[in-house]
Order: C-alpha cells, then structure tokens, then sequence
C-alpha cells in the first residue's frame, strides 16, 4: 500500500497536476484522492477502494495491477468488475480534508460516508455559471429587494443604450442645422444677386430711353465720345501675377473675371474687401465707380468717379489698365 500511495503522488507531481484538475478530471472526492497519496486506505469504504485506485493509476497511466489485487476486497484469480465511483462535488484545494471513520460508523451512511450509488444512477458534475448562480441569488432575495435590484438593472441598462443612441442623433441634427444654415446663406446671396441684376438693367433700360429721347445732335456727339482713357499699369515686368483689391464705401454690385473666368459676381457689402489674383488680365464691372476704392499690386487707383455712375470695364493687362464708363 505505500508503493502504491508513494507512486501515485509522485506521478502526479511530475505531471504538475493539483488535486482540482484530478478531481475535475476522474469524478473522484478530493478527500480520496488525499487519502490514496497519504496511504490512509482505511477510510474508505473497501467496496470502493480497488475502483477508486484503478481510475486514480488509470489518469496518472501508472501500471499498479501487481498491487492492486493485494488491496483488501480484491479476487483472487478474477479481474474484479469496474465500479463507478459516486458524484463527488470538486472543493477547492485548501478545503479541510475529511476526518478518519472509526470502527463504529465504519460502513454506515453518514454525509462524510455516503452510500453507495448504482453505477447507472451517477450524473456527472457540471459547474454551475455565472447566470445560474445570479440567478439563484436573485431568486432568494425578499421581494423588496428584488424590485428594486430589477429596476436598478434596467435603469443601467437604459443609460447604456442612451449612451450609445444618443451621440449618433446628436451628430446627425448637427449636420442637418448647418446643411440649413448653407441653404439659407445661399438663398439670401441669389436674392442679393437678383436685386443687383434687376438694378443694372432698369439702369441700362433708362440710359437707353434717355438716349432714344436726346436730340439728333446730342447723339451724334456720343457717338464722338472719345475712346476708354488709357491709364499706365503699376505692374513691373518681373512681377509674375496681377493683384487687384477692392474695397466697398458702400454696397455694390461687382463682376471679376480674372484670365477669362468669371471669378465672382455678387454684391459686396459696405467694408468688405476682395482680392482676386491673374496671370494675363483682370476686368472687372462695377455699378457705382463711386462706391469703391481699387489697388492695383498694392497701389492706389484714383477714384473711378466721382457720382454714382456705372463702370462697363476696369481691365488690368501687361500693357495697362483700361476703363470703360
């Protein structure tokens, strides 16, 4: 019997397995296992005994049927029948071990000696999980408890799904808020653009009724009109690009196409300041000449004019600057 206790226990310290992982493993009680490696076969029931060390030798892959067959209980001549071992809860390794039977109680049914089960009655153990054990904790509180447990967990579980949901929708309206703002901005610099256009054209309606009115030889006198004045550009030829600036005294109707294309046509409010950049030319249609101030690669151009009058062309080139009233 110390041959068999001393090889067991060896064999399971070479393999590094604690008493849990056996019990896990072969169903059997941590007090056997203890009571195998400890030579204390007396406390276990000889019924059990030979079963007992065949299934512990059988998971270590030790040969002890030698031994085996001199372990009180077994037949001589005869391979004994497998027993199944009876269900035994897996207790941790510090657990107290069981304490010895006396001769007395030896045999009998106790809750640290318990019967015997048919093998076809033994369920296998299953640990019990998280949820079960929630559960059944739950399930024994007074109902007091137990309400206000339930709408603690739902109150927490809300603001999970809020803490989720909410960020979304919250990005999403903002999107939407400026997407308005960009409609409404919009909208208003068409109107704008509309109630600039209609001015210049009841404006050219009128200086053209105003010139079907004039007498023969009043028109024949404009039709003398003396060409578009012709002003030196301030533009060295080793400048690369054309800055024109333009700053409002009040608002006004302006179009800048600058190398061809129509840079900006709009209206500009009073004290707002633009800047368009060219490489060939930039011309540029004013309705009040009176109501702008103009640099030309930061040099001040002399007032366009002096009422309010309408400007066709303010053209700057490499050769000059060019304006048509």
């Amino acid at each position: 019997m110390n041959e068999i206790s001393f090889r067991l226990k060896e064999k399971r310290k070479e393999l590094g397995l604690r008493v849990e992982e056996v019990v896990e493993k072969t169903k059997l009680h941590p007090s056997v296992i203890h009571d195998i490696e400890e030579d204390n076969f007396s406390n276990i029931s000889t019924a059990y005994l030979r079963g007992f060390v065949r299934i512990y030798a059988r998971f270590l892959n030790v040969d002890l049927e030698s031994f085996i067959k001199d372990l009180p209980g077994a037949q001589t001549g005869k391979k004994p029948a497998r027993k199944e071992p009876p269900p035994a809860a897996v207790l941790p390794e510090e657990s107290p071990r069981r304490p010895a039977v006396s001769e007395a109680t030896k045999g009998k049914p106790s809750p640290m000696n318990p019967p015997a089960r048919p093998a076809g009655n033994i369920k296998q153990y299953k640990p019990k999980g998280y949820g079960q054990i929630i559960k059944e904790k739950v399930a024994a509180l007074p109902p007091e408890v137990k309400k206000a447990f339930i709408i603690a967990v739902a109150i927490v579980l809300g603001l999970i799904v809020l803490a989720r949901v909410l960020p979304p929708i919250g990005t999403k309206f903002k999107a939407m808020r400026q997407e308005a703002v960009l409609k409404a901005k919009a909208k208003k610099e068409q109107r704008a653009l509309k109630r600039a256009l209609a001015v210049e054209r009841k404006r050219a309606a009128k200086e053209k009724k105003l010139k079907d009115k004039t007498p023969r030889a009043a028109q024949r006198a404009f039709a003398k009109e003396p060409a578009p004045e012709k002003i030196t550009v301030p533009v060295s030829g080793k400048t690369k690009e054309i800055v024109v600036s333009v700053t409002t005294k009040k608002s006004c109707f302006i179009r800048a196409v600058v190398d061809g294309k129509t840079a900006f046509e709009g209206v500009l409010r009073k004290g707002v300041a633009e800047t368009w950049k060219g490489v060939r030319s930039i011309d540029l249609k004013l309705s009040d000449g009176s109501a702008v101030i103009v640099e030309v690669n930061g040099s001040a151009i002399p007032s366009l004019s002096t009422r309010p009058r309408p400007v066709k062309s303010f053209k700057v080139d490499r050769s000059g600057i060019t304006v048509s009233k």
